[in-house]
């Protein structure tokens, strides 16, 4: 973060301006970003350690869990169709580009 008395000079989204008449500056919540930002978001004991099931709480080290660990988007089902469309073509002897060339969906009404 860098402080400014130009106001115009202060486009940058790390620059900040600062009034001459300003004795101090606040670091406190730039602080608090750069600390919370260190911890880690999966927290483990050894790198080697495979920590706990999201869903039950099992321990992954010392026995396996029967809980379906995939969450659904919706947003990726179009690319998981795609990639189908090309796993089987190619299958059938056809190669990426040609599958890639060739329409893979209808649409009723074109815009």
């Amino acid at each position: 973060m860098i402080y400014s008395i130009d106001e115009l000079a202060v486009k940058d989204e790390h620059l900040r301006p600062l009034s001459p008449y300003d004795d101090k500056i606040d670091l406190r919540p730039y602080i608090r970003e750069t600390l919370v930002l260190t911890i880690p978001v999966k927290q483990l004991c050894s790198p080697g350690c495979k920590g706990l099931c999201p869903i039950c709480g099992t321990n992954l080290n010392r026995e396996t869990c029967s809980c379906k660990n995939e969450m659904h988007d919706p947003r990726w089902d179009t690319l998981k169709e795609l990639k189908k469309t090309l796993e089987m073509r190619r299958n059938n002897g056809q190669s990426k580009t040609q599958a890639l060339t060739q329409p893979r969906c209808k649409t009723k009404n074109a815009l």
